[in-house]
């Protein structure tokens, strides 16, 4: 199914039969050469029974009946749905477009003609007219809009530094309401005695060392005493005479035992 996308002010159109991207890169299908329009500002899907727009992330993005799209969706459009990109206005038709259709279509700018003029014939004898004074209306639009723009950035940073200000002093009070609880010390007397006391932290945290080192050492010496308490418990309990005694009774034992195992060798090799 083919569609339509025709512009409100001037009657061209945009044929859409597939996809297509529009945009101001020079690579999108079609091209619009609009401030407000972004390198890739959407994309049209055309399936069997309708018709799919989606956004591609652009910074204004297309206002389907005075409804701004959603970052990045993809919805579904109508015929006779009104399309505004960038500053452009288009409504979607999916009949090609004539004189007669397209004027008939424009019921808001005929809304807007019939304030100024009594008749049809009144708006097609200045129609010229209104187009120059369409374009002249637009290009101030859209340079107050970038005007604004930079005053709402200058206004959005001067209420965050504003914030941080406030913070900042909320802060400070808080300090000074901690230091009020204190003694008062004016910044001489606190860095005499922020040196005072340093002195003494390293005084007292080398003696604690020493603590700490005779400590570990009395420690060392006390387990050395308990393995040597527990060596001569053991000592005790053994006699040299007795130990002798049992070593030179084994030891005949065991030269008889080996004597016996020689003779036996002997038969065995003998036989």
């Amino acid at each position: 199914m083919t569609y339509y996308l025709i512009n409100i002010e001037n009657s061209d159109f945009i044929k859409i039969k597939d996809k297509l991207i529009l945009g101001r890169k020079s690579s999108c299908d079609i091209v619009l050469k609009d401030d407000l329009v972004s390198g890739r500002h959407c994309r049209f899907h055309v399936t069997e029974r309708f018709l799919m727009l989606e956004d591609l992330d652009a910074s204004n993005p297309v206002q389907v009946n005075n409804q701004e799209m959603d970052s990045k969706s993809r919805i579904r459009i109508n015929v006779k749905d009104k399309l505004k990109i960038g500053s452009t206005e288009f409504y979607l038709s999916d009949k090609e477009p004539s004189d007669e259709v397209t004027y008939k279509s424009m019921v808001l700018e005929k809304v807007k003609i019939h304030e100024t003029f009594d008749s049809d014939l009144d708006y097609e004898q200045h129609q010229s007219h209104w187009h120059e004074e369409v374009s002249k209306k637009k290009n101030e639009i859209v340079k107050i809009q970038k005007k604004l723009n930079k005053v709402t950035s200058s206004k959005d940073k001067m209420q965050n530094l504003k914030n941080q200000v406030a913070e900042l002093e909320t802060n400070i009070e808080k300090l000074q309401s901690r230091i009020g609880e204190t003694k008062n010390y004016s910044q001489e007397e606190l860095v005499e005695k922020i040196s005072l006391f340093s002195e003494k932290i390293k005084y007292y945290t080398e003696k604690r060392d020493q603590l700490f080192a005779i400590q570990t050492l009395a420690s060392e010496k006390e387990e050395l005493k308990a393995k040597k308490k527990s060596l001569m418990e053991k000592l005790g309990e053994l006699s040299e005479e007795d130990l002798d005694k049992q070593h030179h009774e084994l030891s005949k034992i065991y030269n008889t035992e080996v004597d016996a195992l020689s003779k036996l060798n002997e038969k065995l090799k003998k036989s």
